[in-house]
């Protein structure tokens, strides 16, 4: 099980009740997601030993088991014996307000299984957890990225992502290739996308 990824290392701090996701800190707040996204489990674990993560998992998927759409949270703090710092401002500086705070975002389109997948990374835990839960991803996705430095270090982030199917966008494509359009730029669905993860998130600050 993906909760057993390190028998030694604590279990998940936050609480999900619903289609809600409460921490109590770090950062103190509430993730809501839609009431038709189905909570499949979490794991914590010393990510590449470098980092203490903790990962939430939400899906949307048809009556095949097939994920529609996820909702991937996961909170990440830099453990005591390293200096490192996250660092988005550099690597990931497009930033958007989303529900009043401010997050580093990064839209794109993948292959939902590729074929080298790291061990240990936060990747390889969500698969298994979504394979654990008895779904299936797509071939291809597109997700997007909202991260946040909630505080000044900049070693701890809170990380969502959305990612939905993107295999009806590419047989579309194929079929307007087939009709003449030579060209396709994936950058023209980046902005809708945004704006679609963004409408099916709430994010409350909590008391």
């Amino acid at each position: 099980m993906a909760d057993d990824a390190s028998t030694d290392w604590p279990s998940p701090e936050r609480s999900v009740s619903g289609n809600v996701l409460t921490s109590a800190t770090d950062p103190a707040i509430r993730v809501v997601v839609p009431d038709d996204a189905e909570y499949i489990g979490s794991v914590r674990w010393p990510l590449y030993n470098v980092t203490d993560a903790e990962m939430h998992v939400f899906v949307e998927a048809d009556d095949y088991g097939l994920v529609e759409r996820f909702y991937w949270i996961q909170f990440e703090s830099y453990l005591d014996d390293n200096h490192h710092t996250f660092d988005y401002p550099q690597s990931n500086p497009q930033t958007m307000e989303l529900d009043g705070r401010t997050v580093h975002v990064l839209p794109g389109m993948t292959m939902a299984n590729p074929p080298e997948i790291r061990e240990g990374s936060d990747g390889s835990m969500f698969r298994q957890l979504v394979a654990e839960a008895g779904y299936r991803l797509p071939t291809y996705m597109a997700n997007v990225r909202f991260v946040e430095l909630f505080e000044p270090s900049h070693r701890k982030e809170l990380m969502i992502i959305y990612g939905e199917n993107l295999d009806a966008v590419i047989t579309q494509l194929g079929a307007a290739q087939a009709r003449g359009r030579e060209s396709f730029a994936f950058a023209e669905m980046y902005p809708p996308l945004i704006e679609r993860a963004a409408s099916n998130l709430d994010l409350i600050t909590s008391d």
